[in-house]
């Protein structure tokens, strides 16, 4: 089964909190930065939390997924924003944007280094001259450390299985959720600050400013994410 084809409709009861995090966390960042977007795309918009949130705040914003029901569930919560599925390795559009989000390690769900090159390229050309790009990836010490064994997770009174694995070789992390007699699988790959800098660079964006967590912390070699806040040069 494709990723949050079923788990869509848990996500908010479970981690659909760590969502509302992400609002606090643009606070700080807009205005550390002094940002204030006209024109705002998330990209990976899950159950549009962040989306639905910043336009009652009075934002111009859009939300795109690649999964369907996860932009069913967003359309049936905020049904007067523009939700769609979308594939961000095929971002296209007719309008430019101040401002491009990609939250909850979404990148990570891009397996090839190549892809994610390709991607924030798309990006870049879809943003307005001294656009903004702020997205996370999980790192490979958070996998290592976090992804081993299985565990139960109790959501809306049902048991979700989980078991994970990582495999350091080929950076690729794997969750297999079982619930309802229905499994999905999960893939994600681990990637590096070096990596990430190497792209970002390559693809003329400046680095404003890269953290470890919601309060703005500086990373440190035993982060678990990692937060970019990047300008189209």
């Amino acid at each position: 089964m494709d990723p949050y084809k079923k788990l869509a409709h848990y996500y908010d009861s479970d981690w659909g909190n760590f969502s509302y995090k992400y609002l606090d966390f643009l606070d700080l960042v807009f205005s550390k930065f002094k940002i204030n977007p006209s024109s705002i795309w998330d990209i990976s918009c899950g159950s549009g939390n962040v989306v639905s949130v910043l336009s009652k705040k009075g934002f111009n914003i859009i939300g795109s997924d690649i999964s369907e029901e996860m932009i069913r569930v967003s359309k049936n919560k905020s049904p007067d924003i523009n939700f769609f599925v979308m594939d961000m390795r095929e971002l296209e559009s007719n309008k430019k944007f101040d401002l491009i989000l990609s939250g909850f390690d979404s990148i990570n769900y891009i397996l090839e280094l190549g892809e994610v090159n390709e991607i924030f390229l798309k990006v870049k050309n879809l943003l307005n001259e001294d656009g903004i790009f702020i997205f996370d990836v999980t790192t490979p010490y958070n996998y290592k450390l976090s992804y081993v064994g299985e565990y139960n997770r109790k959501v809306n009174e049902k048991i979700i299985k989980q078991n994970e694995s990582y495999d350091p070789i080929t950076k690729i992390a794997k969750v297999e959720y079982n619930l309802d007699g229905f499994k999905e699988i999960h893939k994600q790959r681990a990637y590096t600050y070096q990596e990430i800098k190497d792209i970002l660079n390559k693809n003329l964006f400046s680095i404003l400013g890269v953290y470890e967590d919601f309060d703005l912390s500086i990373v440190n070699d035993y982060s678990n994410r990692l937060f970019f806040i990047c300008k189209k040069s």
